[in-house]
């Protein structure tokens, strides 16, 4: 592993991090305000034909704010989508570079080097967060509940609904702040393991 391989697996996570951000989380800012004001447009389309003969006020304001609401509703769950989406697309990152990385493609070799290299593998260290913590939320966020909402249940049960497990519980909505530990965990490890590399003269 040579620094350029670890300069550019940071410069990714942290573009990564950059764009979800600055560009794809900020349009979800005003979803709010949109909703009132398109509550109110849908208010006066109604009020423009409104005939109070065959018409009941209290019918139009409840129309115009459903709407409104309806519009909140979905912005706010296609939100939640790209920030569960985001668990994977990280994920995909680090199984990319770690493919560039490392001689080996199977976990187990590339697991023996890091243990020779002395890089924690179990938990809290930062490759146990990426292996066994974000591989997992991915796994859920692509595929639904299975093997990895066991697995994960058994070392986070915080991150799911409720304390006692189901197969029809689900793993609570990924935060950005939750994205971004994990960005700093695959960023933290790529360090470590430059850095033991470096010192052992070992190759991964």
């Amino acid at each position: 592993m040579y620094e350029s391989d670890k300069n550019r697996v940071i410069n990714l996570i942290d573009n990564f991090i950059l764009v979800l951000e600055t560009r794809l989380l900020p349009t979800f800012e005003n979803i709010e305000i949109e909703a009132k004001e398109i509550e109110q447009r849908r208010l006066e389309d109604l009020s423009l034909n409104f005939n109070p003969d065959i018409m009941d006020e209290a019918d139009c304001y409840e129309d115009a704010y459903f709407t409104g609401l309806k519009h909140y509703e979905i912005y706010t769950e296609m939100k939640q989508s790209v920030l569960n989406m985001s668990s994977v697309w990280l994920y995909h990152i680090f199984e990319k570079e770690s493919d560039i990385i490392f001689s080996d493609k199977k976990w187990k070799e590339r697991k023996l080097k890091l243990s020779k290299l002395s890089i924690p593998l179990i938990a809290p260290s930062n490759f146990y967060k990426i292996d066994k913590e974000l591989q997992s939320i991915c796994n859920i966020n692509k595929h639904g509940n299975g093997d990895s909402q066991k697995a994960l249940f058994k070392i986070r049960p915080d991150l799911f609904e409720t304390k006692t497990f189901s197969t029809k519980e689900y793993l609570k909505n990924i935060s950005f702040i939750q994205i971004k530990e994990y960005a700093e965990n695959i960023k933290l490890f790529w360090i470590e393991v430059y850095e033991q590399v470096q010192k052992s003269k070992l190759s991964i």
